[in-house]
């Protein structure tokens, strides 16, 4: 049941478009940066739901990948 959302169309692409956000803020070490890029490049569609929500992605990929990469 968890995973039905992901079954429609536009949710796939929306987590596809936070993936895509993430790596490249993890990469890069910077999450506006990442943010920036699947605005302009990736999504299709936008709201200011879905720009918090993978924001809150790249801030949380770039922790991670800093807390990893200093251990």
């Amino acid at each position: 049941p968890f995973f039905e959302r992901f079954k429609n169309p536009g949710d796939k692409r929306n987590f596809i478009t936070a993936g895509v956000a993430a790596g490249v803020s993890a990469a890069f070490g910077a999450p506006v940066g990442g943010l920036l890029f699947c605005m302009e490049e990736v999504s299709s569609f936008w709201t200011k739901t879905l720009a918090l929500q993978i924001f809150f992605c790249c801030i949380i990929a770039t922790s991670t990948f800093d807390i990893f990469n200093s251990a």
